[in-house]
């Protein structure tokens, strides 16, 4: 935890690591304003994942993981077809 931080489970700003959760975030589980990984919940555009839930894309398998830990994120985007 910290603004630099890297390991297992991270919080920080800058966060490295396979659960992240901050503003420029990288790791398997990604939670950020900019998030990258694997499975990536993202504000920013900017925001990459191989299964991504953002305001520019909403992945299927993204969105049933996040929603699942997170219910309150089920009304946040709309649902594409």
């Amino acid at each position: 935890m910290g603004t630099n931080a890297f390991g297992v489970f991270t919080v920080g700003v800058n966060a490295v690591g396979i659960f992240t959760v901050g503003i420029n975030t990288a790791g398997f589980f990604s939670i950020g304003y900019r998030a990258f990984g694997i499975y990536a919940l993202s504000y920013d555009k900017k925001g990459k994942g191989r299964y991504l839930f953002s305001p520019v894309r909403q992945d299927a398998e993204a969105v049933t993981l996040f929603t699942r830990w997170l219910p309150e994120l089920e009304d946040v985007f709309a649902p594409t077809s």
